[in-house]
């Protein structure tokens, strides 16, 4: 395992890095969205999807959020999403790849009927976009599409 501090301001070094820094493991661990809500949204989730994308291997990302406005950020990045394994006093965490078969258990079709129900199923920076561009987004991501 190779590991590697890139000291700065993340949002700035991962917008630095694109296209030439591409890890194979990402844990996922800032402060939750009450105090870091940047590092939450699906702009910040953009920006680390298109560092994975100078790999030919799947790259995947380990977080201990399983709120739906996080999960639905990832999905709308470009990963694929799935429940994660429990950590400490989390019975379930948040694993996301770029590639749907890297994951032991994506997100499902209950998690998709419990999306199109929920009140807070947007990112935190949903005000940012075209809310109906983000629900077609969603609609049309290959994760839930019938084959």
């Amino acid at each position: 395992i190779n590991w590697e501090l890139r000291p700065g301001d993340f949002r700035q070094v991962i917008q630095q890095d694109a296209g030439t820094v591409a890890p194979n493991l990402i844990f996922f661990d800032p402060y939750s969205p009450s105090v870091n809500r940047e590092m939450w949204t699906l702009d910040c989730f953009q920006d680390l999807f298109r560092i994975t994308t100078g790999t030919t291997e799947p790259v995947s990302l380990f977080t201990y959020s399983v709120a739906t406005p996080v999960r639905t950020a990832f999905l709308l990045a470009g990963f694929y999403v799935g429940f994660g394994q429990p950590t400490g006093l989390k019975l379930e965490t948040t694993e996301a790849s770029t590639c749907l078969e890297s994951l032991a258990s994506p997100l499902d079709a209950r998690w998709w009927e419990r999306w199109q129900r929920s009140h807070k199923q947007m990112p935190y920076d949903a005000e940012n976009f075209v809310h109906q561009d983000l629900v077609n987004r969603m609609t049309a991501h290959p994760q839930f599409r019938p084959n």
